[in-house]
């Protein structure tokens, strides 16, 4: 909650101003809020649920703050070893931001340990967003390229269509590029949630406010994340 203060003293009021509070503009993206990841360290400044760094990973300069950053060759990664969204039936978004460096192939997000569902850069300086029901179904949304910060989404809603419907986003610049895929089958339920990972190689680039939610945001509260392209810390939500 914020507080204002409102001058009252032309109602006849015997204080000149009053004191009160008002919710936060984005005070609606708490709700749901399982993980957030500000990537000054590997902290969750929600539920508790710290990262283990492995190989080292550091924390640089980022899009709010540092954020993680990964160094080609050294197999880092940044992982909580179970799941914080269970079910594959279950409402969830991870979003965060990301900026790729290099051409090879590499982890984003990972919800599970084989990378059924996940969001990784490929070739082509393109973002893939892979769900696993009978089989891998990546969905490539176009990226605009190496050295930009971008802004990523993806949401799972169960009550769209047979078995749900996933939709994804990538936001950089003026450029919105959005995808959607319906699973065949209800997906496999979430088991971790990794930052960095090799798919050809090695995590690169940096990741930054990172969160996991367990409902899908509306299109709404995704702009708030954008916030006009500056992002948002977890003290501004």
């Amino acid at each position: 909650m914020a507080k204002i203060t409102v001058s009252v003293s032309s109602l006849g009021c015997s204080e000149p101003s009053v004191t009160v509070d008002v919710a936060e503009k984005n005070s609606c993206l708490l709700v749901g809020l399982q993980s957030w990841y500000d990537l000054e360290d590997a902290k969750d400044a929600v539920g508790g649920r710290a990262l283990t760094n492995t190989n080292g990973t550091a924390f640089a300069a980022g899009k709010t703050g540092n954020a993680a950053t990964f160094t080609p060759g050294s197999g880092q990664s940044l992982a909580y070893n179970s799941p914080i969204v269970t079910g594959g039936e279950n409402a969830f978004t991870v979003a965060g931001w990301v900026k790729t460096s290099g051409t090879e192939r590499w982890k984003i997000i990972d919800l599970r340990t084989y990378g059924e569902t996940c969001i990784y850069r490929t070739y082509g300086n393109d973002l893939n967003f892979t769900v696993y029901d009978t089989a891998h179904r990546p969905v490539t949304v176009a990226y605009a390229g190496s050295g930009e910060w971008c802004f990523f989404s993806m949401r799972y809603n169960p009550t769209i269509g047979s078995h749900g419907r996933f939709d994804y986003s990538v936001k950089y610049g003026t450029t919105t590029n959005t995808g959607s895929y319906s699973p065949v089958a209800v997906p496999l339920s979430s088991e971790c949630f990794r930052i960095g990972g090799t798919v050809d190689a090695d995590a690169r680039g940096q990741v930054d406010s990172a969160g996991l939610w367990s409902r899908a945001l509306t299109d709404a509260e995704l702009l708030l994340l954008w916030n006009s392209g500056s992002g948002l810390s977890y003290s501004q939500l």
